[in-house]
């Protein structure tokens, strides 16, 4: 006797919102989180393997520590490397960059000479610094919370060019795709085939 059918779940996930770039939609938080951690896992294997270091540009978003938090403890995480991970600040705010330090730096054994904070002045020596480290290549991934404007909007200067060549430019928006606008910026346009999205509708249960 064979077994009857079974009815697949109904792809009801809503439309992706206008943006630039490739958007991929969860039906939860939890799951957005997972496809931003692995996404960023594998993208950091990659550049590991192909030139030794992975460097990594985030602002000291508090959005973003659950991010942190899962690749640092889900048990299919454990072989990230961040003892090649090289961190760039995105943010010269002092606190917030602490508050990142406790949270990701350390926990995660991120050597500290591998952390390049951003001075309240002085974005020339922190351009220069970039430019040197990376020898002439882009950054591995710039990683962000909803809130894209405070890096990817407004005018540009040497620092913020050099951030947006970025190879990856991934954004967690999960549960924020009220709030995104599909007009954001021209620096955003131009960084849409390295930029992508993470969005989900509604809170995990």
């Amino acid at each position: 006797m064979t077994e009857p059918p079974f009815e697949l779940d109904r792809d009801d996930l809503p439309d992706p919102p206008n943006l630039p770039g490739e958007v991929i939609v969860k039906r939860s938080i939890d799951e957005a989180i997972d496809a931003f951690a692995e996404d960023l896992f594998s993208h950091a294997e990659a550049a590991v393997e192909s030139h030794g270091r992975f460097d990594l540009a985030v602002p000291p978003d508090r959005s973003l520590e659950t991010v942190w938090f899962r690749l640092m403890l889900a048990t299919e995480y454990r072989l990230f490397p961040w003892e090649q991970t090289y961190v760039w600040l995105t943010d010269p705010n002092l606190a917030a960059a602490v508050r990142l330090q406790e949270t990701l730096i350390w926990p995660a054994g991120i050597p500290i000479e591998h952390v390049h904070p951003m001075p309240e002045r002085g974005e020339s020596a922190f351009h220069e610094r970039l430019e040197q480290e990376l020898q002439g290549r882009a950054l591995d991934a710039l990683v962000l919370g909803p809130d894209v404007q405070a890096v990817l909007g407004g005018r540009m200067d040497a620092k913020d060019a050099v951030i947006l060549r970025a190879e990856r430019i991934a954004v967690l928006a999960a549960g924020h795709t009220q709030s995104l606008s599909g007009d954001l910026s021209e620096a955003m346009a131009a960084a849409a085939p390295r930029l992508r999205w993470y969005v989900a509708p509604t809170a995990s249960t």
